[in-house]
């Protein structure tokens, strides 16, 4: 795949194209910086999901895997989590 310095078609066009459904994008160097807002807009505009750590990736991951194999469940906020751990003392 094509950074977007190196020309068409590439990473921008399969985003706004629909093919990329998830991006992991862990920047290094000058060209990757500015390919980085590039890219981190569009994601927004086409509403994918976008990280830039593989701790945010993995974490990501194990959540997929967890609602495939277990259901949505109930949502809650951190606030939600964090009033209910004090809750408990």
């Amino acid at each position: 795949m094509k950074k977007l310095y190196e020309g068409r078609p590439n990473i921008l066009d399969m985003i706004t194209n629909g093919q990329i459904q998830l991006i992991i994008n862990s920047p290094a160097g000058k060209e990757s910086r500015h390919d980085d807002s590039y890219l981190r807009k569009a994601a927004i505009k086409a509403k994918v999901p976008y990280m830039t750590t593989m701790a945010a990736a993995k974490a990501t991951a194990k959540g997929i895997r967890y609602v495939k194999e277990n259901g949505q469940g109930e949502v809650k906020s951190l606030q939600q989590l964090h009033g209910e751990i004090h809750d408990k003392e």
